[in-house]
């Protein structure tokens, strides 16, 4: 079963497996999010997997993904869109988990360093969209089946 939730500023999609265990996928967009996330994932036991926004490798810079991930224990994906800069500069600096677009000339090129150096390239999600009008408390709660965060 798949469910999508969209929280402000962050997307969740929880996907349930036969093991009926969940995992829920979220877009950051601030540290404070990322964090607060993966707070609620330990506490109610639920697996999660952070993507940053689209195309952040090259907008905010690998350097600002780094910062929030060394502060994260689950998952952490860097998007780097079709941007093969910031695909390389992620692996030069052992980013393990990179978003890497099909569409990219580079695509394949990538994916053979990508796999010589440990690097995982993941899908993104197509129906992950950011809505920074919806309330990011009242979408938690509702994310994590919480009264109160």
């Amino acid at each position: 079963m798949i469910s999508l939730i969209n929280i402000n500023n962050i997307i969740c999609i929880i996907v349930t497996n036969t093991n009926k265990t969940e995992k829920l996928y979220a877009t950051f967009y601030t540290s404070e999010q990322a964090k607060l996330l993966n707070q609620l994932s330990k506490q109610f036991g639920k697996e999660l997997v952070l993507q940053s926004p689209l195309n952040a490798g090259a907008v905010y810079g690998v350097g600002w993904f780094m910062a929030i991930k060394e502060t994260i224990d689950n998952t952490c994906v860097l998007d780097c869109g079709e941007n093969t800069g910031a695909a390389l500069s992620a692996m030069r600096l052992k980013i393990t988990d990179i978003n890497f677009s099909e569409q990219s000339d580079d695509y394949y090129q990538i994916c053979q360093m990508a796999q010589k150096s440990g690097v995982r390239i993941h899908s993104r999600q197509d129906n992950l969209f950011d809505n920074p009008y919806d309330d990011f408390e009242h979408l938690c709660k509702k994310a994590f089946n919480v009264d109160k965060i």
